[in-house]
């Protein structure tokens, strides 16, 4: 308690340089906080925009069903075992039904929005100009609010349909189309039915998310065997109208879309086992599934780990500056405090009471810089996510940060005790014929100053890359790694040749 009492005697006495001395030792661990926080805010960033960038068939995934209405012969099933579905099983699996099973053994709640089902058989038409025509039958949950009329309205009973308004099919107009596509056997004579024109629809430009690159929209003329074959877009109906065909191949499916706004990088590993684990049961199963996210997070997994290793590196760095800014200080603060410790020896004090009484001070600075260094390195962490990086990614307090405070910490008392450790060591003798430097107070406090300023300029550089560094952000962090070196990027930020 004695030593506590004159530790702040003498922190209130040296209050310019206990200030000093404090600076440091919180930009120290601010510092490497920094690193951390940063690389996991900008890691964040990287998934958020790469998810956000990808159409939502690449970050979402599908369940198919496909077979022949009326082929008996079983399908074929990977990784099946016992009976497998008949091909016709497949074909006639109802769609709520389908949408409902694969939202269940695909453990789609949270991540991902409400399935929508649909079903499509492909159909030969009617020559239209003397070319072979053909054409898609498609129901898909919700299509009517999807769609823009041109005229006509919904349909409201089976053999009802929505033509494209690029197609040549009139209001009223009666289609009889045939089933196509139907390879197998045993399936029996291709289906036919009559479909009667209630509407046509503006093609929907773009790739809105609803319609998950089915390619429903795909009207061209092409070549088949030196034949012309007019492909086009599709009819849209009820389900009932789809299946009205009989005989024929059926597409059933349930596209569910990722929710990004709800994955952070904890959940990546949780997404992922989900996809596995569902996709091994629903091909058991005999159903088909697509999951082209699994790639996408590959592709965020590699740059995530460049941002991690050289976000860490200018971290190190810059701490190892303060460590060293810090040594110095400290030695000059022992300095000016020899007659202290040489009075301390003379009463007696064994060398652990003298090294404590010299310690004391420095230890108490950093101990309480290290929560403020911690703080400066978060908040300024945080502000820097809300200005240059994706929406979404923020600061967070997990254990690696304060495994970096903690190592800051115990690097500064370090260099603070390996400062001191040369005139706490020294004789008693030594110490009284010292000097104690008084004139230079004044320098050493500008020039002290001018180095915190410096180290405070360099964690605004490593989360601004000010000066046309790259900053905090996940693409300059991966043009770092892959062209500098640590010596390069110095170099390029300090002016050196």
């Amino acid at each position: 308690m004695h030593t506590f009492r004159l530790a702040l005697a003498g922190l209130r006495y040296r209050g310019a340089r206990s200030v000093v001395v404090g600076l440091i030792a919180a930009v120290a661990v601010a510092a490497a906080v920094i690193g951390p926080a940063c690389a996991r805010a900008a890691e964040q960033s990287i998934l958020l925009d790469q998810l956000r960038a990808a159409p939502s068939w690449l970050t979402g995934f599908s369940v198919e069903s496909i077979g022949t209405a009326g082929d008996q012969s079983p399908a074929v099933v990977a990784g099946g075992s016992g009976n497998s579905p008949s091909s016709d099983a497949l074909a006639r699996i109802p769609v709520g039904y389908l949408t409902r099973h694969a939202a269940r053994t695909m453990q789609s709640q949270h991540f991902y929005a409400a399935p929508i089902g649909g079903v499509t058989t492909s159909v030969a038409l009617p020559a239209v100009s003397g070319d072979r025509t053909t054409g898609r039958l498609v129901y898909r949950q919700g299509y009517c609010r999807h769609l823009t009329l041109a005229s006509g309205h919904c349909p409201t009973a089976a053999g009802e349909v929505l033509a494209s308004s690029r197609s040549p099919y009139r209001l009223g107009q009666r289609i009889p189309v045939t089933a196509s596509g139907v390879s197998s056997a045993d399936a029996g004579t291709p289906g036919k039915t009559t479909v009667r024109v209630v509407g046509r629809y503006r093609v929907p430009g773009g790739s809105a998310d609803y319609w998950f690159d089915h390619g429903y929209f795909d009207a061209a003329v092409y070549l088949d065997q030196q034949e012309e074959v007019r492909r086009v877009d599709a009819f849209f109906g009820a389900e009932a109208t789809v299946r009205s065909i009989g005989v024929g191949q059926f597409q059933n499916v349930a596209d569910f879309r990722l929710l990004v706004e709800r994955v952070r990088l904890d959940d990546v590993p949780t997404l992922k086992a989900r996809l596995a684990a569902g996709s091994s049961r629903i091909e058991a199963a005999g159903l088909r599934t697509s999951t082209p996210l699994t790639g996408v997070l590959s592709d965020v997994e590699h740059e995530r780990g460049q941002v991690v290793t050289a976000a860490l590196l200018v971290a190190v760095q810059l701490v190892l500056l303060c460590w060293f800014v810090l040594f110095g200080v400290v030695r000059a603060a022992i300095d000016e405090r020899v007659p202290e410790l040489a009075l301390a020896k003379l009463r007696g004090l064994p060398s652990r009471g003298v090294t404590g009484f010299g310690l004391a001070e420095i230890g108490m600075l950093v101990l309480a810089a290290t929560p403020v260094g911690v703080a400066v390195g978060l908040a300024g962490t945080e502000l820097y996510s809300r200005v240059g990086l994706a929406a979404g990614a923020h600061a967070e307090l997990r254990w690696p940060v304060l495994v970096a405070a903690a190592g800051a910490f115990a690097g500064a008392f370090a260099a603070a005790a390996l400062a001191a450790r040369r005139t706490v060591a020294t004789p008693v003798i030594e110490l009284l014929r010292r000097v104690p430097p008084r004139s230079g107070r004044l320098r050493a406090g500008i020039a002290e100053g001018a180095l915190v300023a410096f180290a405070v300029a360099a964690c605004y550089e490593l989360l601004t890359g000010a000066g046309g560094g790259s900053g905090c952000s996940p693409a300059g962090w991966s043009r770092w790694w892959r062209g500098s070196s640590p010596a390069g990027w110095y170099r390029s930020r300090c002016g050196a040749g």
